[in-house]
């Protein structure tokens, strides 16, 4: 899961690990790996301490969620381009073309992915990838803002008028967080 929408990445992220693992097995079940990295050292540690994840069995041979979280070296930045971060993150992508060990599944979030990189490849051919992406187009993001607030209000079963709807959008901006934020509040306060 990635893109520029933070808020949609961790809310499927967290749908995603929920559905995998009961909230009783999280506990034994769910390795969190921090992915993020300003430095070379950093990424090649976080990258490793994934692979070592990955390959060590589950307790008691139970299912395993390793979730790689906020990625920040899997795109075409100064760390992500260094080539030994590159090695590390080719062997993860080695890795998950020859398979997870039974009962483990890899969850990846990050702000950017180069589709180019040998894990996108990977992770594309074996398992799920959620993009989501904002628009740099500003006529295409209100639209697509817009329907995301929508979709939200339809969860929370508040009812908005257009002038409405627009006077949120105004005050509230792009933000997923923030709009979600604060239809929380108006659901509360109705």
């Amino acid at each position: 899961m990635f893109g520029e929408d933070e808020y949609s990445v961790s809310t499927c992220a967290r749908e995603t690990v929920d559905a995998l693992l009961p909230a009783a097995s999280r506990v034994l079940g769910l390795e969190i790996v921090e992915g993020m990295a300003e430095t070379v050292e950093a990424a090649c540690l976080a990258a490793s301490r994934c692979l070592e994840s990955l390959q060590t069995v589950g307790f008691m041979g139970g299912k395993k969620v390793v979730w790689f979280r906020e990625v920040s070296f899997l795109s075409d930045t100064v760390v992500g381009k260094s080539e030994t971060v590159k090695l590390r993150v080719e062997k993860l992508a080695a890795l998950i073309d020859q398979g997870l060990p039974d009962g483990t599944v890899l969850v990846i979030t990050s702000p950017k992915v180069d589709k180019r990189f040998a894990l996108y490849k990977a992770c594309k051919a074996r398992g799920e990838i959620h993009e989501f992406a904002i628009t740099e187009k500003p006529w295409q993001a209100a639209d697509e803002i817009r329907a995301r607030v929508c979709e939200m209000l339809n969860e929370t079963g508040i009812r908005m008028e257009e002038d409405a709807l627009d006077s949120f959008l105004a005050r509230v901006g792009a933000d997923g967080r923030q709009m979600a934020s604060e239809l929380e509040k108006l659901a509360v306060y109705a």
